[in-house]
């Protein structure tokens, strides 16, 4: 453990002299082992290490310690600013606060870790997709692997809101028995067609497309499917928790993610439930987020991953969905249809619908 700087002698210095006045006064402390700690520390645990009591303003980091390791103050004062100390020492200070926004740290709880194989950010047909596969293969060659999924939906599939027409190639190869295991599919495309519309008028055109055999589904009912089925091969499906933060080893390699932290006030502040996020350690960490996904993006300019490819943005719009909802007995072999023309622009694209 080790501590540094009351807060009020830092409020009183300039924000751009604060990394070196603290690189200066850090003593590190191994609170486990006082005697190889370099000298007292007078802003040490000393319920914890035997020394004397701190200072009651004081702030501090925590950190499970391998041995004794210290830092001399003109190593620390030229690392420039707070965030280059996250792959120092382990990771110790792999979140730290900007220089501008100092937090008061004496009450910092240590997050949990636990540690897989794999890791996979987001439960959705890709995400699932792939953990499927991998308990597959660990069947096939005999071998056992830990697969975890994190999801920040209250419920597997709580946050697929798009309606789909379904192309069954790709479950075929993954799950060929998902009609014998009653999967959500079962309402058939039987054509298409395509309209052009004016204000009066409709033409219609040859179709573009070629949805026979297909199917119109819910794709958040087939993603819960989906999660039952990993969950049955024994994937770890964790919903609820936002995936908040990329891990990073001394190296700078990914290693895995931390949730978010729960319990936390509109304002900051903890409220009588906090808690703190986990951290969700694996040797292959797989981000499959969808479309902007949050750490999907700070990984793209973390490793310039878009300037490396000169990869443009998707284009994304608003769409609005209308539900129908008709007498379950009466079956019906849909037709899929498309138009544009009359209030549909050039930069508009749709609608569709489905009868």
């Amino acid at each position: 453990m080790f501590r540094f700087l009351s807060s009020s002698t830092l409020k009183s210095l300039k924000a751009n002299h604060r990394t070196s006045w603290a690189s200066c006064f850090l003593t590190l402390c191994n609170s486990s082992n006082p005697e190889y700690s370099s000298r007292q520390n007078p802003c040490c645990d000393f319920s914890l290490s035997g020394h004397s009591a701190k200072p009651p303003d004081c702030l501090s980091f925590h950190s499970n310690l391998a041995g004794a390791r210290y830092f001399s103050s003109c190593y620390l004062s030229n690392c420039g600013k707070f965030d280059t100390l996250c792959g120092i020492g382990g990771g110790f200070l792999r979140n730290p606060p900007s220089v501008g926004q100092m937090r008061n740290f004496c009450s910092e709880m240590r997050r949990e870790s636990m540690d897989y194989d794999v890791v996979i950010v987001g439960a959705g047909p890709a995400g699932l997709s792939a953990a499927i596969r991998l308990k597959q293969l660990c069947i096939e060659k005999g071998v056992d692997m830990s697969v975890c999924v994190v999801e920040k939906g209250a419920d597997v599939g709580a946050h697929i809101l798009s309606g789909n027409v379904f192309e069954p190639r790709a479950l075929n190869e993954l799950i060929p028995e998902w009609k014998e295991n009653q999967a959500p599919i079962d309402t058939p495309v039987s054509s298409d067609k395509f309209w052009f519309l004016t204000k009066d008028r409709a033409f219609s055109l040859p179709s573009p497309f070629d949805n026979k055999g297909n199917y119109v589904i819910s794709l958040s009912q087939l993603v819960r499917w989906m999660g039952m089925k990993a969950e049955e091969l024994g994937v770890e499906i964790y919903p609820g928790f936002a995936a908040s933060e990329v891990l990073y080893n001394i190296n700078h390699e990914v290693v895995g993610i931390a949730t978010n932290d729960m319990g936390v006030a509109k304002d900051g502040t903890r409220k009588d439930n906090f808690q703190r996020g986990v951290e969700l350690k694996g040797k292959v960490t797989l981000f499959a987020e969808g479309c902007r996904g949050s750490l999907s993006e700070k990984i793209m300019r973390e490793y310039n991953l878009r300037e490396k490819v000169q990869a443009q943005h998707q284009t994304y719009a608003l769409g609005i969905k209308e539900v129908w909802e008709i007498d379950p007995n009466i079956n019906l072999a849909l037709c899929f249809t498309h138009w544009g023309g009359h209030w549909i622009t050039r930069h508009m694209v749709g609608p569709f619908f489905t009868t």
